[in-house]
């Protein structure tokens, strides 16, 4: 079982080895720090599990200290001894308005001494297991995905979240969170990765990702700095924006549609042969409802009924030979049309014009799909 450490910090020498000494001989590892500035240093080092502290020191004083250490994202419950010779009442009230957890008046019985850091750490002990029973039981939630994160790499996943991604446990804790992730990437992993180190307390956005088997879904997301036996991490919880969560299906965000256009234009770029039926689950995903712009679109880009026409079989991966004969026309007419629907809709290639066609419904999804 590892030996809890306590960090004393005091500048009176003999008391500091004594201490240190006593800790020792009852079965925790302590170690010692002359004054406040070495005391932070070796805080930083160690991740302490207590921290007995001295008030008076010259350079920072014992509630600098404190106060330092408590402003350390992971350190914020570290319990906090004070060892004083004053026992003022604005002492005390400064001291617990910091974060203390007791004071010890010197001079002192060692017995009293090793009775508080005993008792102590027993609170947070219990503390600590029963946030963990919260968050087991927040583990087990079926309509939230949590997974937890350490510089990048997966260390646990709940099975929502295994659903949602269509990876089992093995294979997510093989993935980086930036394997799955479509839009907006290096954003997402640098603000994750500052929540993962400590840097910012939490981080909540919209992202969208892709499934093992190359869905697109739209998650919301949010994320909170931990600490796991010394290390730093987050926790983070996901859940799917399902259709029809908004009273008004015609009412998306800015964000959502910049969610939308990122997947179409990341299946574009996997220049997949089923960009259609991809496109169509994303819109499904995201009950995006684009119905009343259609005969504005087409009256913008001046799509005529033929042009209409060619554009669905396009969509249904027909080439121009294949369409050709199906409307009794010539090869050399199909392409004119095809060249003409990349500049009405100013797209560059026929993937992309797919895209556009389905995601402003300019074509007929159950003609193409069937």
């Amino acid at each position: 079982m590892k030996k809890q450490t306590i960090l004393v910090i005091d500048d009176y020498q003999p008391l500091l080895e004594d201490v240190v000494k006593l800790m020792n001989m009852e079965g925790y590892k302590g170690m010692g720090a002359k004054d406040g500035a070495e005391g932070i240093q070796l805080a930083l080092q160690l991740k302490p599990d207590l921290i007995v502290c001295d008030i008076e020191m010259p350079k920072m004083n014992g509630l600098e200290v404190i106060k330092s250490i408590r402003q350390i994202a992971g350190y914020e419950s570290i319990p906090f001894i004070f060892l004083t010779a004053r026992a003022q009442p604005d002492d005390f009230r400064t001291g617990l308005k910091l974060g203390a957890d007791d004071y010890i008046t010197k001079p002192f019985e060692l017995d009293e001494l090793l009775l508080s850091v005993s008792q102590k750490l027993e609170k947070y002990e219990n503390l600590a297991r029963k946030n963990e029973s919260k968050f087991l039981a927040l583990a087990e939630n079926p309509f939230i995905g949590i997974f937890i994160l350490t510089q990048n790499n997966i260390i646990y996943s709940n099975k929502y979240f295994e659903d949602i991604s269509g990876y089992s446990s093995h294979d997510i804790k093989q993935l980086n969170i930036e394997d799955i992730v479509i839009s907006d990437k290096e954003k997402f992993v640098r603000e994750l990765n500052f929540c993962v180190s400590g840097l910012h307390q939490d981080f909540r956005t919209d992202i969208s990702i892709l499934s093992k088997d190359r869905k697109a879904r739209i998650l919301s997301f949010y994320a909170k700095h931990i600490d796991i036996s010394g290390s730093n991490a987050a926790v983070c919880t996901v859940y799917v924006n399902e259709p029809g969560a908004s009273s008004d299906k015609h009412s998306k965000t800015p964000g959502q549609i910049t969610e939308i256009e990122s997947i179409i234009e990341k299946l574009i770029l996997l220049d997949k042969n089923e960009i259609v039926s991809e496109i169509e689950a994303v819109l499904q995903i995201v009950d995006f409802d684009k119905e009343n712009l259609r005969n504005d679109i087409m009256k913008k880009c001046n799509i005529s009924e033929r042009e209409t026409e060619i554009l669905e079989l396009v969509c249904r991966g027909l080439t121009n030979s294949q369409i050709a004969e199906k409307l009794f026309i010539s090869p050399r007419t199909v392409d004119n049309h095809r060249a003409a629907l990349l500049a009405k809709t100013e797209t560059a290639n026929t993937a992309a014009l797919v895209a556009y066609a389905v995601s402003n419904k300019l074509v007929d999804l159950k003609k193409i799909t069937h």
